[in-house]
């Protein structure tokens, strides 16, 4: 049967809102069989039966949601593409040239067709919408500007007079603007970094990249907004964070492609060891070149489990977590704890002789 476009519509509306009531739903619903026949991906089938575990939907209902959830997933590549990205998972607010306003052109008939300068008091001025500013604030900040010639012009006395202007929320929504570019650039870089990794159907683009986008924006605007209080201390720790993209990546990806990812992240790694390990072995008459395959093959797999455990107690230093590395500490392969003791009888040896 053909749904007009009405129809859909109305059907569509319906959905939206039985998705934003579910919480006080308790109706249980299964996947249509017709839908899982290969027409749209596990991704989509997966995101479908998230919604659909909690509601009741009708198969033609189940079958516009998904056929949306593959349009945004289609937009978002394509975006991607461009360097644009989804900000958001829920409104799918798709960020783009707005949010550079640094370099867009002030609108400056509106203000007496003034010159305005470079400075964060212009930034201000340009983010004036999102920020709410009322235009007792919009003159002090024009006014500003003019002085800016034979006044200090150091930023951190820019930031100073900002503070006085701006309330707090919008001293804050300033700096999550100011942010925005850099986290874009940066959530493009991070994808095509998962890309060659993945294919199309093992990640949702929109949840991946949304996710990345939240964490890259905290970050730029932790850099930011201490750097405008003049804290280097601070900003050197968000800068030194070594567990940033563990963080980032692990809530992105999930456990199973972030396994994934780790081992084509520590491959070389991994590699160098296991390489620097065998000609140890060979060296103290401790393998055989016949023993290689197996050796290469099970090493690989103990580094790779070993340097997980390690990650997961730097990320989580649960007792569970310590026990997994003991785990792996004890199970270390025979031949590896025999070279260990090697190396340790020889280091005790050179010890003596001194």
């Amino acid at each position: 049967m053909v749904i007009d476009n009405r129809k859909k519509v109305i059907m569509l509306n319906r959905v939206i809102l039985i998705i934003l009531t579910m919480t006080f739903l308790s109706a249980q619903a299964q996947l249509n069989e017709r839908l899982d026949k290969g027409e749209f991906s596990n991704i989509i089938l997966s995101r479908l039966n998230d919604v659909i575990s909690k509601i009741k939907l009708s198969e033609e209902e189940q079958r516009l949601l998904a056929t949306n959830f593959r349009t945004q997933d289609s937009t978002v590549q394509s975006e991607l593409k461009k360097c644009n990205v989804y900000k958001g998972v829920r409104n799918l607010s798709l960020i783009q040239d707005q949010l550079k306003l640094i370099s867009a052109r002030f609108e400056a008939k509106e203000f007496d067709d003034i010159s305005i300068p470079i400075s964060n008091y212009n930034y201000a001025l340009l983010y004036r919408q999102p920020l709410c500013l009322k235009r007792k604030q919009i003159s002090q900040l024009i006014k500003l500007n003019k002085q800016r010639n034979v006044v200090d012009k150091r930023p951190q006395s820019e930031f100073e007079s900002l503070r006085k202007i701006l309330t707090i929320s919008q001293y804050n929504k300033y700096f999550e603007i100011f942010s925005s570019s850099d986290a874009l650039k940066w959530t493009k870089f991070e994808w095509d970094k998962l890309s060659p990794i993945f294919s199309a159907k093992e990640l949702d683009s929109v949840t991946v990249t949304s996710i990345i986008y939240n964490h890259q924006l905290r970050k730029f605007f932790k850099i930011n907004y201490f750097s405008s209080l003049g804290e280097k201390d601070s900003i050197g720790a968000v800068r030194d964070d070594k567990l940033f993209g563990v963080r980032m990546f692990r809530q992105a990806l999930g456990r199973r492609n972030y396994i994934k990812y780790f081992q084509w992240q520590n491959e070389r790694a991994i590699q160098m060891t296991v390489e620097r390990n065998w000609k140890s072995l060979t060296t103290y008459h401790l393998a055989e070149r016949s023993d290689s395959v197996t050796y290469f093959n099970d090493n690989r797999t103990y580094e790779l489990n070993f340097r997980l455990a390690m990650e997961d107690y730097a990320y989580d230093n649960s007792l569970s977590n310590k026990h997994l590395i003991q785990y792996w500490l004890e199970n270390k392969p025979k031949k590896l704890k025999l070279l260990d003791s090697v190396l340790l009888e020889n280091s005790m040896g050179l010890k003596e002789k001194f």
